[in-house]
């Protein structure tokens, strides 16, 4: 019995994102559906500056995450294909933006992955608190007027399939 819950608590630990503190994830959101999304600036791997301001007018998608985290590798495919769906489409914008992680690690994952979508290394936590305080990934989806319309986190990683439909259900 000690064994099987050993081997439990260290599978637990095991799988848990960059060592996000054990917390329900409504208690870690700083943004939450509804609200705005919060003034922030980044610079992507291509030269563009993304702020809150140049989202506007636009369904946009941010995403966070890490290269490391087990549930943003499963992810950051999934979400490259919502980008590549809607690259052409003027009014939809997305970017990711790690949490506490520099370029050559970010690059190496997307050239491995085939990944085109922007990314914004960043050195530290800086942006990603303005949005929450722990837990990886995480996927904000917002209306033309900058509003949050969808959150999500590790505890529910959509499909393409329903990031499309919820990007398409948004003005």
């Amino acid at each position: 019995m000690k064994k099987l819950l050993f081997t439990i608590l260290c599978t637990g630990l095991l799988t848990a994102c960059i060592n996000d503190e054990k917390e329900e994830p409504q208690e870690n959101d700083v943004i939450h559906v509804g609200q705005k999304l919060p003034a922030f600036n980044v610079i992507t791997n291509d030269g563009v500056p993304v702020t809150t301001e140049s989202l506007l007018g636009h369904k946009s998608v941010v995403v966070f995450f890490n290269t490391t985290c087990p549930d943003c590798q499963r992810e950051l495919p999934r979400i490259d294909s919502l980008f590549r769906a809607h690259q052409n489409d003027a009014l939809f914008s997305l970017v990711c933006i790690a949490r506490d992680q520099q370029e050559e690690p970010i690059q190496a994952f997307w050239e491995a992955k085939g990944l085109i979508m922007p990314y914004s290394p960043q050195p530290d936590r800086k942006v990603y608190e303005l949005f929450a305080h722990s837990i990886i990934p995480r996927i904000y989806i917002a209306s033309t007027d900058g509003v949050v319309r969808y959150i999500h986190n590790d505890q529910d990683m959509p499909y393409f399939q329903q990031l499309n439909d919820e990007v398409e259900s948004i003005d």
